[in-house]
């Protein structure tokens, strides 16, 4: 098989031949040329036969990648005059009008940018920061679906922030099929309307209902003549909630304001603290955050009316709904853990009264302590067996730690007996024999060398014995 065969049919590139492929440095360069004879206009789909001119030199497009090589694509095109854009260059069938990257890497760019950010795409593509925003919006204006706004009935409307310094895109997304239909730059009305006139009177009139953000600028362009004025308005469930628990936190800073101007700080310093007490889930709630708010329970002040008008709040709204409608029900937000197997319970003698039933509300200390000491009872224990394993001690370090203690190493040479070292009692001993030579004092008081017997530690003089 040649080169270009097998290049053609790994590229997959439709409407051309392959020429001639080029191995450089890291890249692989593919000339091809197209098989129609007819000049196509990329931007009406004008064809003619005539030609306007050649171009000097070969136009290049960026491919996917071929393991660690880059593959750029180049052709030779012509121009044509079509009667609508002038002159331009002829379409390629493999890559889309004005772009330097095929058809293939377009789409797998603008798909990554849904994945990951946009960095990480540049390094793992090879591509400039600019040029994956070009990608995306050419493969948007080409490949968005042109009959998502039809069927709508139910929409939502918000707005997310996409940069730094309030910079801001409003979302449409349509409830029924849970996917983001429209969406623009800006959160005014003036950005709403214009997805009204792009939506057009008629299918604006279908709505039924509209969630949003109680925001001012949305609600004035969703009322307004000719565009849904007849939807209903719906509050969004988070912004409910949230201005639900915004209430209750400003009562809450009144109170403590309050408490703090007392001659008496007592009450502040007990209030101190039951924030997150007033505002979290009450199965989510600490041991000290449970005192607190039986403590406020019991004062029955205005803060616990507060308080108990936020469990007027349906249950429904601190749901979060399921992702795929018609799939499932709405799910809750806190996933409830597996379900605790049932224990035998003792039922002991009939005779016997039965134990007062106990309020987990109101002696929930009491249960914490029985839960600690029911380790104590006889019974097969809740954790596996730990192993004990033996520590080695340390040997006990010297009085003197700043000292090291002396350890003369005796060399390795050895003397006649092989058992004993050549230390320095030896060495004497190896040297002089049972006898050593030392020196005596004389009666003269002049030092004499004498003859020392090692074993009786005896000195003879050297001539007293006639030596």
């Amino acid at each position: 098989m040649r080169v270009t065969t097998a290049f053609k049919r790994l590229l997959r590139l439709e409407g051309v031949n392959v020429t001639s492929v080029v191995f450089g440095i890291n890249v692989i360069t593919v000339t091809v040329e197209l098989r129609r004879r007819r000049l196509v206009c990329p931007h009406c789909g004008y064809k003619t036969s005539a030609r306007y001119d050649t171009r000097p030199g070969p136009s290049t497009w960026r491919h996917l990648d071929l393991g660690a090589w880059a593959v750029k694509v180049q052709a030779t095109l012509r121009r044509l005059s079509c009667p609508t854009h002038g002159v331009v260059v002829e379409a390629v069938p493999f890559a889309r009008p004005g772009a330097h990257l095929t058809r293939d890497l377009d789409d797998l760019v603008a798909w990554l940018a849904t994945r990951m950010d946009k960095t990480s795409i540049t390094r793992l593509c090879r591509v400039s920061w600019r040029t994956v925003g070009r990608a995306c919006q050419r493969v948007v204006d080409t490949e968005l679906d042109p009959g998502r706004l039809d069927g709508l009935f139910r929409i939502g409307v918000d707005e997310i922030s996409w940069r730094r310094h309030h910079k801001y895109l409003t979302l449409v997304v349509d409830h029924d099929r849970g996917k983001v239909i429209w969406g623009a730059e800006g959160k005014d009305a003036k950005t709403l309307d214009g997805f009204f006139d792009e939506l057009g009177p008629q299918r604006s009139g279908a709505i039924e209902a509209v969630s949003l953000d109680l925001g001012p600028a949305f609600i004035k362009s969703v009322t307004a003549d000719g565009h849904a004025p007849q939807a209903v308005v719906c509050a969004d469930p988070f912004h409910i909630v949230k201005l639900v628990g915004d209430a209750l936190d400003e009562v809450r800073r009144d109170l403590w304001q309050t408490l703090r101007k007392l001659p008496d700080d007592r009450y502040a310093r007990d209030f101190k603290g039951c924030r997150w007490a007033l505002l979290k889930n009450p199965d989510d709630l600490t041991d000290n955050q449970a005192v607190q708010l039986r403590r406020i329970r019991r004062t029955r002040g205005g803060i616990w009316r507060a308080y108990e008008m936020t469990g007027a709040v349906p249950g429904d709204l601190r749901q979060r709904p399921h992702p795929r409608p018609g799939r499932g029900a709405s799910r809750a937000v806190v996933r409830p853990g597996p379900a605790v197997p049932a224990r035998a319970v003792h039922q002991g003698r009939p005779d016997h009264p039965p134990s007062p039933r106990l309020d987990p509300q109101r002696d929930r200390a009491r249960h914490l302590q029985r839960s600690c000491r029911g380790s104590q009872q006889q019974g097969p224990p809740h954790r596996p067996t730990r192993l004990r394993l033996p520590l080695r001690r340390r040997r006990p370090r010297s009085r003197h730690v700043g000292r090291r203690p002396h350890r003369p190493q005796a060399p390795t040479r050895t003397t006649g007996r092989s058992d004993r070292r050549l230390t320095h009692i030896w060495v004497r001993r190896a040297i002089f024999g049972t006898f050593g030579v030392a020196l005596c004092a004389s009666s003269t008081g002049v030092p004499s060398p004498c003859i020392w017997d090692t074993r009786s530690r005896v000195g003879t003089p050297q001539g007293a014995d006639g030596g």
